[in-house]
């Protein structure tokens, strides 16, 4: 979408389906459309005065597109998503070697590029939120209500608004904002706690950041301790609220608390912080995640053992036997999407990986399957057998997941509650591509007779690039390399989203010098937004020492010869293959 003033345009094919709209793409329509409607205020009624106030537009637009969420319409767990989602977002973007302050200078317009970035969206809007909790809701939004009052029609820098929320908060914010938004990187928060005879004597948060971001930041938290009943089952939280500086911080208690089995220092997710289980907290997570109360408590615990598994501290097999467990059990379609999406991730790194995973994957791949294609299947809610379907689509790969597929594209299998709709069809057609299955250009050309929609041209270039033939690879390379032979930028992102699925990487490799030549050639005559989906699209990691090797390289050789956006993307990827490559240890 884009917002003009009292006017915002939309990309149909990302919010229009032809069937009906699961919870996420309601969700996400919903989303889109309130953010566009909060720039008519922060955007519009007040503008930045240049590129490098962009970030607090799109960041408060975000953080009051979520506001507006759980007030008015059926999402009424909006920050939950706001933690899976938007969040985790915020956490990949600023770990890479590219990573930046909030608020940063930008020299020109074409500079712009290297900050429209997760951090000037989901950092940004999670910094706000914590800055709502470290001022007080109503003094926060007394402060962004004289803000634009005071500065309506006219052009602000970031100093107004601190100026503002200083004012009605009564705070000194300078220091805050030097912490937030002038300095890089994000902190983990972990906590250890002292007992004596059952009774917690001691808790402290440590606080940590990584070395080449070294800032210890002000973080205004809930503390969540959770202690064992008398059989075993945790009992409801006591939560203690607390301001975090520093290093250490010790936590005032109240007497008589019992000795915490697990413990979040981040309860609720006010702050911008990942958490670090403790060795307690680790154990007791093992047996005890499934029963944790309350739903984002249950969804934090879940994504710091995800965490774990794709920093290397525990195999991503280890992963996906959990995600099995719990996935038939879960309750809350939040989580079950979350674990949808950490499982499709595990399983696609895990296929970048082979052989390493090999004996993980053949033992998994078809239980994962089945229990997602079961959930599709049930008679529970539609949102949720719409998650299943989607899930089971993105994963299979065993030869009995794709005979489903050429099943259900065919009628001889149906699900029952779900219609196989044209835009399903060319799913399962893509997977299908992928895999170089079932006389795959027969079956192409016959949906594309059937289907004259734009949306079916778009879906068939993607399946025609994803077919496994190094020849078909340099067909579509060398299209990618004249982008005026592809006219329209959804055209040629269509292709680049069918180049190197997860289990094409042999390929990825055999292409690789080609993708790395081209890249001084097109970097500085083709518009940034298709480079940037260029890079991306083509250099996922392929986690062996070779690519590393190439990349490496390719980022010292040509860094003269590439414009600041290509130059980005390629670091990026290039630290994204060496962080696979280092996980092949330890599966």
């Amino acid at each position: 979408a884009m917002e003009n003033i009292a006017a915002v345009t939309f990309n149909e094919m990302a919010f229009v389906q032809r069937q009906p709209s699961s919870r996420h793409e309601r969700e996400r329509r919903a989303s889109t459309i309130l953010h566009e409607m909060a720039h008519m205020w922060f955007g519009n009624l007040v503008t930045h005065h240049w590129w490098n106030g962009m970030w607090l537009n799109e960041s408060f637009a975000t953080q009051m597109a979520a506001m507006a969420e759980l007030a008015t319409t059926e999402f009424d767990d909006t920050w939950h998503g706001f933690f899976t989602d938007g969040k985790q977002a915020a956490y990949l973007e600023d770990s890479r070697i590219t990573t930046h302050p909030v608020e940063i200078p930008v020299n020109s317009t074409i500079d712009f590029f290297l900050v429209f970035d997760d951090i000037t969206y989901e950092k940004g809007a999670s910094v706000l939120k914590q800055l709502a909790h470290y001022v007080g809701e109503e003094n926060y939004r007394l402060g962004v209500s004289d803000y634009l009052k005071a500065n309506a029609y006219s052009n602000t820098e970031l100093t107004d608004f601190i100026a503002f929320q200083s004012q009605a908060s009564g705070k000194d914010i300078e220091a805050w904002a030097d912490e937030w938004l002038y300095q890089a990187g994000f902190n983990t928060l972990e906590a250890q706690a002292e007992c004596v005879d059952g009774e917690l004597r001691e808790l402290k948060i440590i606080q940590t950041a990584p070395p080449e971001h070294p800032t210890l930041r002000h973080h205004q938290v809930d503390v969540a301790l959770y202690a064992a009943g008398d059989d075993g089952s945790l009992l409801s939280p006591t939560v203690l609220p607390m301001s975090i500086a520093g290093a250490e911080t010790r936590v005032a208690l109240p007497q008589g608390l019992a000795c915490p089995v697990l413990i979040n220092p981040n309860h609720e997710d006010w702050t911008l912080a990942q958490i670090k289980l403790d060795a307690q907290s680790l154990q007791t997570l093992q047996g005890q995640l499934a029963k944790i109360p309350e739903p984002l408590a249950r969804s934090m615990f879940l994504q710091a053992l995800h965490d774990r598994v794709m920093t290397g501290a525990a195999p991503l097999a280890s992963y996906l036997d959990l995600a099995m467990n719990l996935v038939q059990t879960e309750p809350v379609i939040r989580i079950q999407q979350q674990l949808s999406a950490s499982v499709i991730e595990t399983l696609r790194m895990m296929l970048r990986l082979q052989p390493e995973t090999d004996a993980a994957l053949a033992s998994r791949l078809p239980l994962l399957e089945e229990i997602f294609l079961q959930q599709a299947a049930g008679d529970s809610s539609s949102d949720l057998k719409r998650s299943g379907l989607n899930t089971f689509l993105a994963i299979a790969g065993s030869e009995t997941g794709l005979a489903t597929l050429q099943d259900l594209l065919d009628g001889s299998r149906q699900i029952p509650g779900i219609a196989i709709t044209p835009d399903l069809r060319w799913q399962i057609l893509i997977r299908l591509a992928e895999h170089g299955q079932f006389n795959t250009e027969a079956l192409l050309a016959a949906e594309s007779a059937a289907d004259n929609s734009d949306y079916a041209k778009k879906m068939l270039l993607t399946a025609q690039a994803a077919r496994p033939a190094a020849a078909n690879k340099t067909l579509w390379l060398a299209e990618l390399k004249s982008p005026e032979s592809l006219t329209g930028m959804s055209r040629q992102r269509a292709v680049l989203a069918g180049m190197f699925p997860a289990n094409q990487t042999a390929l990825q490799q055999q292409v690789l010098d080609l993708i790395l030549q081209s890249l001084p050639v097109l970097s500085h005559k083709v518009d940034p937004y298709f480079m940037t989906s260029y890079v991306e699209g083509l250099l996922p990691p392929m986690c062996n020492p070779e690519s590393v090797e190439k990349m490496r390289a390719a980022v010292v050789q040509t860094a003269d010869q590439l414009d600041n956006t290509a130059l980005r993307f390629l670091r990026e990827a290039h630290q994204a293959d060496e962080q696979c490559l280092a996980l092949r240890s330890v599966q």
